[in-house]
């Protein structure tokens, strides 16, 4: 065999790796400088997350259970969902302060095994395909628009270079009833990224029939159909661990929204200028499809599949309905993340039309020159529209949304493309152009669209990681016993960077965030907003009451109750003297102290201080002084506050306070118990402490707990609130805690600490007598309690913490986790592989019952197809007409 014959395989890694090393030497980018990547939520899931992982392999801490997230949650759908990906394994020989540039690595390796994957469909599916058409389509497909825009979830590239081995796979299994690649491929993309995974299944619901019953011959559609449904059906045993655990996990995270509402109200048409611009970036694929009217290649069934194919999964792109439900429901951003799946649909399409050219003629120099002047125009065009509109093209990267300007941009080189990709279409059928030029040609267009898509999207984007090294010289490289937690005084990291830098933490961001631990943080003054739950705001009682004896800030932003321990960075660390313990002591039931009413922010920190210090004495609400231009009124338990004259005067509330012992001030807006990105009273006040501005905009999206004001003794202080614009909330007012009175309730406590090992929190205790501990770690249905190696009632208190009740004498406590459906899944794990086994070695030669499944399984698909159909695209796109109906009826 002669190396030529693997060209088309061997090619398309090199020249993508190829372009994307002259790309990053361009913009200075890591190898070839010191620029990473990394952003967006690259910087705050996936490098914090990967700082996670390594410590899992290096044994530090547990897969199942992270204390290092969310003052301690199941991890193991977060793994799942981020770095579940083979190539992270790697982390273990990376520092965790090199992560930052290991990105730039990875991203640039799992393209180039994109463009492996594709270039194996494309040699075995198009066997009549020219090798320089594969290795074109093949790196067209690894950079693509969907990799360039989407790579900042980096996981996401992983299904993406899985998917042409699917695609190969459902054909295998299909024509030559060989099912165990699908099998395989479709078990380790649900692996992999079990939320991409769930787009895949919508696309194999609706592949895989079209493609037996127009692709396969009539006696070949039973067989098929029964090696797809059993397949699948194996597929869903062996990975139950992955989708069971995490959708059960999913389903209590804040993520929710109401999704009938938001395809009912929401513009039919929305983001579909931000969908079509994930695929603009390949516009050989628009100029082939014209070419396919009145053509004789579309008698071909593989033609015919691919473009009943291709209208189902464009009809998302226009109809918003139907591809909220392609995204389970709801997305926030990045609104075509299946992307992927018509990108490689349409190059399908043009590898067809490719191999029915037929005989090629000899290049016309005329043509030729005209073609290669088109091609250079384009790149001029090109290089100074990316230079000169750069503030109009950094659209994306600054608020991941395409605006008009840009899109009008994009749209027209995308236009000047497809009409170089369509005159040379047509010169080379006119035998004008041989095989070579034309792929020259082609491949000039293509090089010049990948430079405007990563110029666009990466190349704006880039950065030196100032954030992150700064952030990592604060790594904690000795374990911290027994278990505290670590905070920041204000938003100066990423909130998930806290537990990837080795620390205990109250905060965590990714779409697992618990819904009823995020509201529990919101009531205790912590600053959150859409999954994110920061560790900034809080008050110094709660930040003792949930152990968090660490505090990372600035030099002057610590009080008198904090000594700095750590100054060797910019950002220091302060150990909290007032700190109580993991567990505390206490007389009150379980059910008593089940929810923590919420009249206001105030009142819960009062109720925490009554129930678990047994007084609140040490709190002071403060009533103004005095209030100009407007009113405060307290009314069905929110303050109304509205300025006399909106348009001319800003209403002022002041207070005057006598400071006499040692207090920390804090001021509160807030108003519901939400996962809202924005709320209207946002940014509504100005706050001014002894005539300095302590801020202009408060609240905001990362800054909306509690508001330190200062710490104050034997002073008058004088506070001026003013406020920019009217509102009208449940929280609104300063307060103050006397630090000295807080301590003496806080010495008096008894408690424990706990210790943390893996899934395992222990601890000791001797008890006078039967009483209950509460227990600073949030509650999950996947902890178990023990009590001197018994099973007890693990309870939940206050809104989302535990508790459990102690017994006279030595209590030695022990919390076990594993998660939820864990058990179940494994179950179905075996029974997958038992099944395996049994139908390979005596079922399978069973004629008769095999043709009753066939028989069934050929039902089944029809069902699959025609469920599927309805679900995803005939009801939202029914519920949406019948309110814009309704709407026009009612006008």
């Amino acid at each position: 065999m002669t190396t030529k014959k693997y060209y088309g395989i061997l090619l398309p890694p090199v020249i993508t790796l190829c372009l994307i090393g002259f790309f990053f030497m361009f913009f200075g980018i890591f190898p070839f400088g010191n620029k990473t990547v990394s952003w967006c939520d690259m910087n705050q899931q996936t490098i914090p997350l990967l700082m996670d992982l390594k410590d899992i392999l290096e044994g530090k801490s547990s897969i199942f259970y992270s204390t290092g997230n969310a003052g301690g949650m199941n991890f193991w759908g977060v793994f799942l969902f981020f770095i579940a990906s083979p190539f992270y394994l790697l982390v273990i020989f990376i520092e965790k302060s090199h992560l930052i540039y290991f990105v730039n690595i990875l991203f640039a390796v799992k393209l180039t095994v994109s463009s492996i994957t594709a270039a194996i469909y494309f040699k075995y599916s198009h066997k009549k395909l020219k090798t320089g058409y594969v290795v074109i389509l093949s790196v067209m497909y690894a950079l693509c628009g969907y990799g360039i825009m989407y790579y900042q979830t980096l996981v996401w590239l992983d299904i993406m270079y899985l998917f042409p081995l699917l695609v190969m796979s459902i054909e295998k299994m299909c024509t030559q009833n060989k099912s165990a690649m699908y099998c395989a491929v479709l078990s380790l993309m649900v692996a992999i990224n079990y939320y991409l995974s769930f787009m895949i299944v919508i696309y194999i619901m609706i592949s895989v029939p079209l493609f037996i019953y127009i692709r396969c011959r009539s006696n070949q559609r039973k067989k098929a159909a029964f090696s797809f449904i059993s397949s699948s059906f194996i597929s869903l045993l062996i990975t139950a661990p992955v989708w069971l655990c995490s959708f059960l996990q999913i389903s209590e995270s804040a993520r929710g929204g109401n999704t009938i509402s938001g395809i009912m109200y929401d513009n039919m048409f929305k983001n579909t200028g931000n969908k079509l611009s994930v695929i603009m970036c390949t516009a050989l694929c628009a100029a082939v499809i014209p070419f396919f009217i009145k053509n004789k290649i579309t008698r071909k069934k593989s033609v015919q599949y691919n473009l009943i194919l291709l209208a189902f999964m464009t009809a998302p792109v226009f109809l918003d309905p139907i591809n909220k439900m392609w995204h389970t429901g709801s997305y926030q951003c990045f609104p075509l993340r299946y992307g992927f799946i018509i990108i490689f649909t349409l190059l399908t399409l043009s590898a067809h039309y490719f191999e029915s050219i037929g005989e090629y003629g000899k290049t016309s120099y005329g043509f030729a020159v005209i073609l290669i002047i088109l091609v250079l125009s384009f790149f001029a065009v090109s290089v100074y529209t990316v230079k000169t509109k750069k503030n109009t093209l950094t659209s994306y990267v600054n608020i991941l949304h395409i605006s008009k300007d840009s899109l009008k941009i994009l749209i027209t080189l995308a236009v000047f493309a497809c009409l170089i990709y369509i005159i040379s279409i047509i010169t080379v059928r006119q035998k004008l152009l041989s095989y070579k030029m034309f792929c020259l040609i082609i491949s000039g267009v293509f090089i010049t669209e990948f430079s405007i898509s990563a110029s666009v999207n990466i190349g704006y984007a880039v950065n030196d990681g100032e954030i992150f090294t700064s952030s990592a010289s604060l790594e904690n490289k000795t374990a911290q016993e027994p278990y505290y937690r670590t905070k920041t005084e204000k938003k100066y990291l990423h909130v998930n960077m806290i537990g990837g830098l080795g620390y205990n933490s109250i905060s965590h961001y990714t779409s697992l965030t618990s819904e009823q631990y995020m509201y529990a943080m919101k009531k205790l003054g912590y600053s959150s907003y859409w999954m994110e739950v920061g560790s900034n705001g809080g008050t110094i009682l709660t930040d003792a009451l949930l152990s968090i004896k660490y505090s990372i800030g600035e030099y002057f932003g610590f009080n008198s109750c904090q000594s700095i321990i750590k100054t060797d960075s910019k950002l220091k660390i302060a150990e909290n003297k007032i700190c109580c313990p993991i567990g505390i002591l206490s007389n009150t039931a379980p059910e008593k102290m089940s929810d923590l009413d919420f009249d206001d922010r105030f009142s819960v920190q009062s109720e925490l201080a009554e129930r678990l210090l047994g007084s609140d004495e040490m709190l002071h609400k403060y009533n103004s002084s005095y209030i100009a231009d407007g009113t405060v009124k307290y009314k069905n338990g929110k303050y109304i506050i509205t300025a006399a004259e909106p348009d001319k005067a800003l209403c002022q509330i002041r207070y005057s306070l006598n400071i006499k012992e040692n207090q920390i001030l804090y001021f509160d807006v807030f108003d519901r118990l939400s996962n809202n990105i924005s709320e209207n009273y946002y940014e509504s006040v100005k706050v001014y402490v002894n005539g300095n501005c302590i801020t202009s905009s408060y609240p905001s999206q990362k800054n909306n707990g509690i508001l330190k004001l200062g710490e104050f003794n034997n002073e008058s202080v004088e506070i001026i609130i003013i406020m920019t614009k009217d509102i009208a909330v449940k929280s609104f007012g300063v307060f103050g805690i006397e630090t000295e009175t807080f301590k003496y309730y806080t010495d008096k406590l008894q408690g424990c600490d706990f210790y943390s090992h893996g899934r395992f929190i222990t601890a000791n205790l001797n008890a006078e007598h039967e009483s209950y501990l509460y227990m600073a770690i949030p509650y999950d249905k996947g902890l178990t309690a023990y009590i001197n190696g018994k099973k007890t009632t693990l309870y939940k208190v206050n809104d989302s913490f535990c508790a459990v009740k102690l017994r006279s004498g030595k209590n030695s406590i022990k919390l076990s986790f594993m998660p939820s459906g864990m058990v179940i899944s494994l179950m179905m794990l075996i029974a997958g592989i038992v099944t395996t086994i049994v139908w390979k070695l005596k079922l399978s030669r069973l004629s008769r019952p095999r043709q009753i499944l066939c028989k069934l399984s050929s039902l089944f698909c029809i069902i699959c197809f025609t469920g599927t159909f309805i679900f995803i695209y005939i009801i939202p796109t029914a519920l949406r007409l019948a309110v814009w109906i309704s709407d026009l009826i009612s006008k």
